[in-house]
């Protein structure tokens, strides 16, 4: 809040305190004095009605020729005097009618029962239970006056009536005062008290616009100033000598020399402020930097990837909306800052639908004034955790094909070097028997087992060459839909039948689409290889937590578990004229993904080998659905 408007707030708020409290006390005042003489009227009524009655009832009894005998008869008697009185009934009306708070005057028998009253239509009943007026005029002035605008209860002033030298009570004489009648009378002077206030109240307001307007101009003309400074203006506004005191001019003078200084500073810290994001901009990682409010104050364009959010939105937001404390990543990351813990490459794993993201690297670096070691600021960084371990995965595996290709190669160069002269001298030794006219039959085994060699060794040359993966965004769903397409034609004329559940959506995953391709189509052509006229190969694709499940399911004869131990083993296969290669190549396709390969098979159930692909993982955060 402005000074101006504190100055003004004041002021009103001063002036509308002493107002409420004269009104509260003016009008307790007039409560006071209003109750007060409601409850003297009302019982100068019941005294007046006590002694008219007396009056009457003794009277009328000395003019008895025979008088009563008893107390039960002299009872009786003045009941039925007093109840045939219409004497009684008019002074009762008239009674009633002097005051305009009291809306009945009865006189009561020992019964309760109304045997006279202002009002006819109370005659015969009983007198209800009433609070006393005396106990409610013993209250708080607060809670009279409440009772009084609020509540709809009547009061009854009640005085007794008996013989004398007797405790007994004859009659009861009762005045009932309405608070209703009671409010009329007080609301008239409520308003005007609330009409006086409310007009003080606007005439402090406007004193108060007027005082601070005069008092503060020339601080207003200082502010106007700051803020051409602010702005990058160089001409600061300096009031006419005379105008203002000295010390406000003195301050306006010296603000030109604090503007200047202000606008070389401003633009040391543009240009370092550039050097800055054009430093975060070169980054891969998303590189987001806190003040000392813990709000973003500056991020690297990666931080859009990482958060699905645009940088100038996330601008000047605190880090609880960047990094929302309800996720195990930013109650983390708030810990940290709280506790004064850096943080270095903190793993977390996301399962998010919207982002897909799979684990994430945080580090945070906690930044600190000197030499109070305050909190000044936070660096948080955000570094994709797959796209290392990809990377790290894909060396590693790259080394090690690498290592079994150069000593597998070399034993196969080893094995071959060898063959080659086994094959020469073995064609010198045929040329020599056959100048000789001898057949010799054993030596047609032995060069047809050297042929067969020298193909195994081929074949394992070139199954140890290193892979090089191209990989590209591989959607599964509709690569199967494509095999199944493929195989169609071929099934169809063996009397099969190909099922195909692609499943739902787009099942992205990063990979070989030619390799995955053919690892693939491997083990359906083995399928139906291994079925017999009227089966059905069904291909199914799941999604899971970890990524992609592929189903594909024969009707064949199925597999001993002695046989699918050597399933994958390289030239092993069960098939006439098999090369054993194609089980084995899918295999290692599928490892060089990051997969997994799994069969399921009984000897006369069919198979089912099940291949488990990791999903893309897209490098986009967004802030709430970051979990572990």
């Amino acid at each position: 809040m402005s000074l101006k408007a504190r100055i003004r707030t004041s002021i009103v708020a001063l002036v509308a305190g002493i107002v409420i409290i004269l009104s509260l006390v003016h009008l307790n005042t007039i409560a006071q004095s209003l109750f007060t003489d409601v409850l003297s009227r009302s019982e100068m009524i019941t005294q007046q009605v006590r002694g008219f009655l007396t009056q009457r009832v003794n009277e009328r009894t000395a003019a008895l020729e025979h008088p009563p005998r008893n107390y039960d008869e002299l009872k009786k008697l003045w009941t039925r005097l007093v109840a045939d009185d219409p004497a009684l009934h008019d002074l009762l009306q008239q009674m009633m009618a002097k005051t305009i708070s009291i809306v009945e005057v009865s006189v009561y028998d020992s019964t309760g029962k109304v045997i006279a009253s202002s009002d006819p239509d109370r005659l015969g009943q009983t007198a209800g239970d009433l609070p006393s007026l005396e106990e409610w005029n013993r209250k708080t002035a607060w809670s009279k006056f409440t009772d009084l605008l609020t509540s709809q209860q009547n009061y009854r002033v009640s005085v007794p009536l008996g013989f004398p030298n007797t405790q007994e009570t004859v009659f009861t004489i009762g005045a009932i005062v309405s608070p209703v009648l009671l409010r009329y009378a007080v609301v008239p002077q409520v308003r005007d008290v609330a009409v006086l206030s409310l007009v003080a109240i606007i005439l402090s307001m406007a004193l108060s616009v007027a005082f601070s307007n005069v008092m503060l101009r020339p601080l207003a003309r200082i502010s106007a100033a700051i803020d051409r400074i602010a702005s990058g203006e160089s001409a600061v506004d300096v009031a006419p000598p005379g105008r203002e005191s000295r010390e406000f001019a003195e301050v306006q003078s010296k603000l030109d020399l604090l503007g200047q200084q202000f606008r070389g500073a401003r633009q040391d810290a543009v240009g370092l402020r550039t050097n800055m994001q054009q430093l975060f901009e070169r980054l891969e990682e998303a590189v987001l930097l806190f003040d000392g409010d813990l709000r973003l104050i500056m991020a690297g364009q990666p931080a859009e990837r990482f958060l699905g959010k645009s940088r100038w939105e996330m601008s000047g937001r605190g880090i609880e909306e960047i990094f929302p404390a309800s996720t195990l990543m930013g109650s983390t990351i708030q810990n940290a800052i709280q506790f004064n813990r850096p943080l270095k490459e903190h793993l977390f794993s996301t399962n998010s639908n919207d982002t897909s993201v799979g684990q994430v690297l945080v580090s945070v670096e906690i930044l600190e004034s000197f030499p109070s070691r305050k909190v000044a600021g936070a660096l948080v960084t955000l570094a994709d955790a797959e796209s290392r371990s990809e990377v790290q995965s894909q060396l590693d595996v790259s080394s090690r094909l690498a290592a079994i290709s150069r000593l597998t190669g070399g034993a196969a160069h080893e094995i071959k070097n060898p063959l080659n002269a086994i094959t020469l001298h073995l064609e010198v030794l045929k040329t020599r028997i056959a100048n000789e006219g001898t057949d010799a039959p054993e030596l047609e085994v032995i060069e047809r087992e050297i042929r067969r060699l020298d193909r195994v060794v081929k074949t394992f040359l070139d199954f140890t060459k290193p892979v090089q993966l191209n990989l590209q965004e591989v959607d599964l769903c509709q690569m199967i839909g494509e095999i199944g397409s493929l195989v169609q034609p071929e099934a169809g004329q063996k009397g099969m039948r190909v099922d195909v559940d692609p499943g739902q959506g787009n099942c992205i995953i990063s990979g070989d689409y030619d390799l995955l391709k053919q690892a693939i189509l491997n083990i359906v052509m083995n399928g139906l290889q291994a079925m017999a006229p009227g089966g059905v190969l069904r291909i199914s694709l799941e999604e899971g937590e970890w990524g992609y499940s592929l189903r594909i399911t024969d009707q064949g004869a199925g597999m001993t578990p002695e046989v699918k131990e050597k399933i994958f083993d390289l030239y092993f296969s069960t098939k006439d004229g098999g090369s054993g290669i194609g089980l084995a190549m899918t295999f290692r396709v599928v490892q060089l993904h990051g997969g997994t390969i799994d069969v399921n098979s009984e000897s006369g159930k069919g198979s089912t080998f099940i291949l488990r692909l990791p999903r893309r993982r897209r490098r986009v955060f967004a802030s709430r659905g970051i979990e572990a």
